[in-house]
């Protein structure tokens, strides 16, 4: 992309725009790279024991090179506690982020939250979103109603996180909206 936003820097908008797309095309490629490389490992064999926060910040600034306008108000626990990282549990929760984000821009705000902390001894993060909300019967059912879209991957962070023997839970929020909860268990410290 630098050769060519030489080459139309008289163009102050295709410029601005190569500018805009350059961190998200590194950004696609460092996905397929990674994905190419989960297929080739072993689940475990892959999984690193992170601090959940650094988790969660990684995720965070990912997501923020993929929707540069969201606000993303961050609410973390100080905590020590570690989770297994895998590249599939990290695309799971930055789709998840970009689905709520979706969610609230579909009702005119940019914003949506990101929480974790450690309860009953295992890890939860939070993602809330100032969307419409769920249905009325309030139980989420992990299929698309975008125009656009396939459907999948709400269904397929389910299937991640399961993997990982956790869960997805999606839930009205208080005063509107979803509050999605990825629960992850901790991993346990050999002393």
């Amino acid at each position: 992309f630098p050769h060519l936003g030489r080459q139309h820097d008289h163009d102050r908008e295709l410029y601005d725009d190569l500018e805009l797309v350059a961190p998200q095309a590194d950004r696609c490629r460092d996905i397929l790279r990674a994905l190419v490389r989960t297929g080739t490992r072993e689940f475990h064999d892959a999984a690193l024991a992170l601090p959940l926060e650094q988790f969660v910040l990684d995720c965070a600034d990912r997501f923020r090179l993929l929707r540069p306008s969201a606000e993303l108000d961050l609410a973390l626990a100080a905590t020590p506690a570690k989770i297994r990282a895998t590249d599939d549990l990290r695309y799971s929760l930055i789709n998840v982020l970009n689905n709520a984000w979706e969610a609230s821009r579909a009702r005119g705000a940019d914003r949506i939250e990101l929480g974790a902390g450690v309860d009953d001894a295992q890890a939860f993060i939070d993602v809330r979103d100032f969307g419409a909300g769920l249905t009325l019967d309030g139980r989420a059912t992990f299929y698309t109603t975008k125009e656009h879209g396939l459907g999948l991957g709400l269904a397929l962070a389910s299937a991640t996180a399961e993997r990982h023997h956790g869960q997805l839970i999606a839930e009205p929020a208080d005063g509107g909206g979803t509050r999605t909860r990825l629960v992850l268990p901790l991993v346990k410290e050999v002393s």
